[in-house]
């Protein structure tokens, strides 16, 4: 039996979208962040699910007795530069508030690896670049 601190951090699913939606829109009227100006108001936030495809972004759900109570999301930052991530869509219903379910474990090596590859692929291209700069 699950303990009431104790909660389940997993990727979403598509099953979860309706759910997560309606966190986003309670979390957000809570805190009275309504209107156009907010993100309550983006498109994606009744398809979770879809608007983080991996592998450049990454979309979880924190759940505590198969009920979903928060979300929370990565990629990349738009207008950035590569490489670049921010946090997005991060909601917590009041119940999951104080539990330590905002510290998504694993999340600092995943984007640890997703800067390496970014880097791997700039010192590629560098490289392609400099070879033909050469050849000339």
């Amino acid at each position: 039996m699950m303990s009431e601190h104790r909660f389940l951090i997993r990727p979403i699913r598509l099953e979860d979208n309706a759910a997560v939606a309606r966190i986003i829109r309670d979390v957000m009227t809570e805190y009275g962040a309504v209107g156009c100006h907010f993100s309550i108001a983006d498109p994606e936030v009744d398809a979770m699910c879809e608007a983080y495809p991996a592998p450049a972004a990454a979309f979880y759900v924190v759940e505590r007795g198969g009920r979903v109570l928060g979300c929370g999301g990565m990629g990349p930052l738009a207008g950035g530069p590569p490489g670049v991530c921010e946090l997005r869509k991060m909601y917590f219903l009041p119940e999951l508030r104080g539990a330590g379910a905002g510290t998504v474990p694993g999340q600092r090596g995943r984007v640890r690896r997703q800067r390496q590859r970014q880097r791997q692929r700039q010192r590629q291209r560098q490289r392609h670049v400099n070879g033909h700069l050469r050849a000339d």
